[in-house]
């Protein structure tokens, strides 16, 4: 029996049929595990469509920690006496920010543990965990007891001491730290020693803060912090700071303008030459005797020379109406460049030795005899 097109298309027809009610049912099977199952109201039992104070509760919950922010986990620790606080502030803040992702203290304790990698840190976790494997708990009763234990093995011993020690040292000075770092450590360094009094404060931030800045701030007319209010005098110090950093800028834009302004008038000594000017090669001496030095005429790869003498400009001294090798002032020690003036020197020193020694060389020997005779009487 031969199959014509239209019992063909009715199994297609039919398939199709049968592929969108397999995907429907899958569907409705997806929203019915996502969804929370509608409880029926207390008021109304029989009624399942109108929720009560338990379903919206559900619902309240479930849309709170879709919205609920995902903090970042804290960096792995080794040990590190300094980076212990640290440690523990980054887990106190993951713990306020996702308490529902514990179930006790004892979950914050292994979450805890699981950081602590490498070093002194991974030892103290292996005796932690064979302690546990035997008894099968841990010997903390909550995570402040673990908290108490974890400063005692891995914060600094003495904390408040070394704090005041370094601040009676130079070590927290300045240096070639900015400021908004110096204020910072400054700060950090002062509460770890447990410092409260305001004047004794700004003495000891006054001591370590950059002496120019130091001074500007001291002299100010108006605007003064008092020197009981550490506060003020970290906010004056930074400010004074960045009107430093503001007004170097606007000088370094306001010389390179005036540069540009003085090399574009036409009298300007700062005038940029019209060709390649070659440097002049030392004059050298055949001689035994050297001579007074004369500068050389550089060779100027210049246009041709204009018969009007007064458009002339000399690159030694700005004056119009000659060259730089014509200049009059050519022999001035003044108007030489660096090179001249060196050739100059030693050519000057080279003959105050010759001179020396001819005259060492001319100067008469006298012959005394000796009367032996005397001596022999």
């Amino acid at each position: 029996m031969e199959t014509t097109n239209e019992d063909r298309l009715q199994r297609i027809e039919a398939s199709i049929a049968g592929l969108i009610q397999t995907m429907a049912a899958f569907a409705q099977r997806e929203a019915d595990r996502e969804e929370p199952q509608v409880l029926p109201s207390v008021s109304n039992p029989t009624d399942p469509g109108s929720p009560g104070p338990a379903v919206r509760e559900i619902h309240r919950e479930t849309s709170s920690r879709d919205h609920r922010p995902k903090p970042a986990t804290p960096a792995d620790f080794s040990g590190d006496r300094t980076k212990g606080r640290a440690f523990l502030n980054s887990c106190a803040l993951y713990f306020a920010l996702a308490p529902h992702q514990f179930a006790d203290e004892h979950a914050q304790v292994m979450w805890a543990l699981s950081f602590m990698k490498g070093g002194r840190a991974a030892r103290f976790v292996d005796r932690l965990m064979r302690n546990y494997q035997l008894t099968g708990r841990l010997p903390y009763p909550s995570y402040s007891d673990f908290a108490e234990e974890f400063a005692n093995e891995f914060c600094p011993k003495n904390e408040i001491q070394t704090s005041r020690t370094e601040l009676e040292t130079v070590r927290y000075f300045q240096g070639a730290r900015t400021v908004d770092e110096y204020v910072d450590d400054f700060r950090e360094l002062v509460e770890r020693a447990q410092y409260f009094e305001g004047s004794h404060i700004v003495l000891k931030f006054r001591q370590g803060l950059n002496a120019k800045i130091q001074d500007h701030v001291a002299c100010l007319t108006t605007g003064r912090p008092s020197d009981n209010a550490p506060k003020q005098w970290y906010n004056a110090a930074i400010l004074c700071d960045e009107n430093r950093i503001s007004n170097e800028a606007f000088r370094t834009t306001s010389r390179m303008a005036s540069r540009s302004e003085i090399s574009a008038q036409p009298g300007s000594m700062f005038r940029k030459p019209l060709g390649p000017v070659t440097r002049p090669l030392p004059p050298t001496s055949h001689t035994s005797t050297p001579t007074r030095y004369t500068p050389s005429a550089q060779s100027v790869s210049a246009p041709t020379k204009p018969k009007d003498g007064s458009a002339l400009i000399c690159f030694r001294c700005g004056q119009p109406g000659h060259t730089r090798p014509e200049c009059p002032r050519r022999f001035d020690v003044r108007y030489m460049d660096g090179g001249e003036r060196q050739d100059f020197a030693q050519e000057e020193f080279a003959a105050l030795d010759v001179n020396e020694t001819n005259e060492k060389n001319e100067a008469p020997i006298v012959e005394v005899e000796e009367d032996f005779r005397g001596d022999n009487e």
